[in-house]
């Protein structure tokens, strides 16, 4: 198994790392300051002595109650650091997590190898466009707008939820799929914490076998 980014494979028959490099300030991590680009270089070399594989850059919040910015403020935040990484680390590849097709339009021509999208190609009809288009890797996640509750009569409720985990996972692999994007430019992310229940957090880390199926 392996991942096509930056026009290499990466190999997956053992574990990555993907660092978070994030720009907003209002998340559960301390923000890089992208006006002091010496700190940002430090946090960025940090990761990557630490075994980073992938660094992933963020600047929309998207943790439990977090404020909703809309995308010139998330680009604002976004360009200036992406610019100074990809100028400093020409041959890292490089994750933009976003789910406006915008931004991920920008990120890409600011060198962007892959965008990492918490909706999965289902919030924004255009990304899976931009993402085919500039042939470039994503990773999408697993979300929804409410958390998964039993319906009628469940039998095995944890399986039930697994099944609906990855039948929901499979939709945007399709969407993907019928937009030109290839396999090997696919990563999927069962996206833990995000419209689950703590305990369907642990059922899914316990069933993380199951999402090669």
């Amino acid at each position: 198994m392996s991942l096509l980014i930056r026009h290499q494979l990466m190999h997956l028959s053992s574990p990555r790392v993907m660092a978070i490099i994030n720009f907003s300030p209002d998340s559960f991590y301390t923000s890089c300051d992208v006006t002091c680009e010496s700190a940002l270089l430090s946090h960025v070399e940090g990761a990557l002595r630490s075994g980073a594989d992938i660094l992933d850059l963020g600047a929309c919040s998207t943790r439990p109650h977090s404020q909703p910015i809309d995308a010139t403020t998330e680009w604002q935040l976004l360009c200036k650091g992406l610019s100074i990484v990809r100028h400093h680390w020409p041959n890292v590849p490089l994750s933009v997590d976003t789910f406006r097709f915008e931004i991920a339009q920008q990120a890409i021509s600011y060198g962007a190898d892959m965008i990492n999208d918490i909706w999965g190609l289902k919030y924004d009809a255009d990304m899976k466009k931009v993402i085919a288009k500039a042939k470039v890797a994503c990773c999408l996640m697993h979300n929804r707008n409410e958390i998964f509750t039993v319906k009628g009569d469940a039998g095995n409720p944890e399986q039930q939820f697994v099944k609906t985990v990855l039948t929901e996972i499979a939709e945007s692999i399709d969407l993907a799929i019928e937009a030109g994007i290839s396999k090997d430019k696919i990563m999927i992310d069962p996206g833990i914490g995000f419209m689950k229940t703590y305990e369907q957090n642990l059922c899914l880390i316990k069933n993380l076998s199951r999402m090669r199926e």
